[in-house]
């Protein structure tokens, strides 16, 4: 295992500087010790490795892939066709009047981790690195696998054909029909029978 550090900051909402220009490279087998007084960093640095706390600068290399939860959970979801979100759920301010921000990742519409941070890029970090654990999960991943059918199938109305329904005037005009049809024979019975009086008449004066 090989890790490698590079210009690595991190600065505290309050101002203060735990790191600055951090390098350092570890390789496997060693045995390492950090050293140093109370606020030099030596948590802060631990905490930035295992994406607790978010750098401001720098990059983490692990056997040379970089260290980014969020990509990394957004790599998998491309590469698995999942839908991901970052949803921030609340901000707040801590014993020192830090802001404080708490953000929920969801696949597929349900919760996957949570993550808190002096930042929003440093809450949404901590909520991958849960997401990530989180998908590991067999039963976790065959409710969203679930989910996610239940999203992807067509609804009712696009599967059946529904028929279109009659107007008023329209479902009147077959009775309109009907009963129009007596009207005209019996006026046509009429013309016929006076036709056939005036033909006697005439008969009759010849």
């Amino acid at each position: 295992m090989e890790i490698r550090i590079e210009h690595l900051s991190m600065t505290y909402p309050s101002g203060k500087q735990a790191l600055k220009d951090l390098n350092l490279e570890l390789k496997a087998p060693s045995l390492i010790g950090l050293l140093g007084p109370n606020g030099a960093g030596k948590s802060t640095l631990m905490k930035c490795l295992f994406g607790i706390y978010s750098k401001d600068a720098g990059t983490i290399w692990f056997d040379g892939k970089e260290v980014n939860f969020k990509s990394k959970l957004i790599e998998w979801s491309q590469k698995n066709k999942m839908e991901v979100s970052f949803e921030l759920i609340e901000q707040f301010l801590d014993h020192d009047s830090n802001p404080v921000f708490q953000t929920e990742v969801r696949i597929e519409g349900l919760p996957a981790g949570t993550g808190t941070g002096y930042s929003k890029k440093e809450s949404q970090q901590n909520a991958a690195q849960m997401a990530i654990k989180k998908v590991k999960d067999q039963t976790f991943m065959d409710t969203v696998n679930e989910a996610k059918s239940q999203h992807s199938m067509p609804s009712e109305v696009d599967t059946e054909l529904v028929e279109p329904e009659l107007t008023e005037s329209e479902a009147m005009e077959p009775d309109t029909l009907e009963t129009e049809t007596p009207e005209v024979e019996t006026a046509t019975n009429e013309v016929e029978t006076t036709v056939n009086e005036v033909e006697a008449t005439e008969t009759e004066k010849a």
